[in-house]
């Protein structure tokens, strides 16, 4: 189930431990990393330092430590840092991956600039099903700029750039004329050239109303 070559491979009992030069063959990703501890005994394999593993379907992960073990294919890091091929990336303190989904702890999600990002979502824990592209938040708080302006105990989305139906971000605001607004659009993906937003809102101190775009 993995493949692991090095420059420098040495073993004493039930311990190999590799470095220089090292890739590892994976499941469906390409790993490296500054050193590798295999235990035979327990089957599980431990990668240290800059790890980097790259998936045939475009995922990229990067990690200052990786555990896997052979015999339930579960794996997890430590201080991961994961971005899909849609530009949508996932920074954690920890994380488990068991098959194609994702479990994390505290973690931050964009699509912007790492170092500065303009929004970005903070969640306590999350599900990401790597093969399904779609991912599930909870206790979730919207920044923009560093200022949260939005919260909610739970949000899920597709991380694909695929349209389809569902709830579109709400709008929020006040006038003088309209008192407290919130609009909640609704997105209908009918067909790929087609499709419909419906627009009902709220207005305190007029009334309940809407439109529609075809």
């Amino acid at each position: 189930p993995v493949e692991v070559n090095a420059y420098d491979i040495n073993s004493s009992g039930d311990i190999i431990e590799a470095s220089n030069g090292i890739e590892v063959i994976y499941q469906d990703s390409i790993i490296r990393a500054n050193r590798v501890i295999y235990n035979k005994q327990t089957k599980k394999l431990k990668l240290i330092g800059d790890v980097e593993m790259i998936g045939y379907n475009s995922t990229k992960e990067q990690a200052n430590e990786v555990d896997i073990d052979l015999n339930s294919t579960q794996v997890e890091f430590k201080k991961l840092f994961l971005a899909t091929d849609n530009d949508i990336w996932i920074a954690s303190k920890s994380a488990k991956k068991q098959d194609n989904i994702y479990t994390t702890g505290a973690s931050v999600l964009s699509s912007c600039d790492i170092s500065n990002p303009i929004w970005k979502l903070a969640f306590d824990r999350s599900q990401y099903n790597k093969s399904k592209e779609y991912i599930e938040l909870y206790d979730t708080t919207m920044y923009f700029m560093d200022v949260p302006v939005f919260y909610s105990p739970y949000l899920a989305f597709s991380t694909n750039n695929q349209r389809r139906s569902g709830l579109l971000f709400p709008l929020f605001g006040y006038g003088g004329d309209d008192g407290f607004i919130y609009e909640q659009p609704i997105f209908w993906a009918i067909a790929p050239n087609m499709d419909l937003e419906f627009n009902p809102q709220i207005r305190t101190k007029r009334s309940y109303g809407g439109y529609s775009t075809f």
